[in-house]
């Protein structure tokens, strides 16, 4: 039986893992955007209640915006449930670069990345963004009236959503870089020494061979 992160892979190994764990990732993606789907318009109508609580409505400038808004909204929520799914192929790929003792942290790193993830992702939602639209809207006067369309409305929220989720997921990182070298999140190095010392390693074997 296969250990759960084997230690020693030649450099075509890694490639072969790389498009393992790439198109695992996609599944886990797919998997969560069908659980979405079918909440996406639900979705679409609750994010736009800031704009509808200061008196505005949104609009489709286009004959497909409305569709293709919520296809967008379906595939983020999809990525924000399939995440801790995707960390988790991210950590097993990056396993094989750690040491022993460093696999331990590979729940604790699914976890709480996942964890974090969402949390900012929700914080922006419901903290931030209904503010900042308030704040922004604060310039309409006389002459001057938003006409918000409801494609650049969604991407707004989406941007900023995104990035307060990947700010606190980098919590992770931000801890380990004035920490010990060791740590897994700080192994990135290695596992890139490790890629080419294994490259090396194999085409060494190959000029032996053809000399023999």
């Amino acid at each position: 039986m296969s250990p759960l992160f084997p230690d020693k892979m030649s450099f075509m190994e890694h490639l072969g893992e790389l498009r393992v764990r790439i198109v695992r990732s996609l599944v886990a993606l797919l998997v969560g955007l069908a659980i979405a789907l079918p909440l996406s318009q639900r979705l679409t109508d609750y994010l736009a209640k800031p704009i509808q609580a200061t008196g505005n409505t949104l609009v489709f400038l286009a004959v497909t915006e409305a569709f293709w808004v919520q296809m967008k909204v379906a595939v983020i929520a999809g990525l924000f449930i399939a995440s801790p799914g995707i960390l988790w192929q991210v950590w097993r790929f990056i396993a094989p670069g750690l040491y022993q003792h460093e696999k331990k942290y590979a729940m604790p790193f699914v976890i709480i990345g996942s964890l974090l993830f969402i949390t900012g992702g929700a914080f922006s939602l419901f903290v931030v963004t209904p503010y900042a639209i308030q704040f922004l809207l604060s310039y309409a006067r006389p002459g001057l009236q938003p006409m918000i369309s409801v494609g650049s409305y969604i991407d707004f929220l989406l941007k900023f959503t995104l990035a307060f989720g990947d700010a606190d997921a980098r919590c992770l990182q931000s801890d380990v870089d004035g920490g010990p070298a060791h740590h897994p999140v700080r192994s990135g190095d290695r596992l890139r020494a490790h890629l080419r010392a294994q490259a090396e390693a194999g085409a060494r074997g190959r000029g032996d061979s053809s000399l023999a």
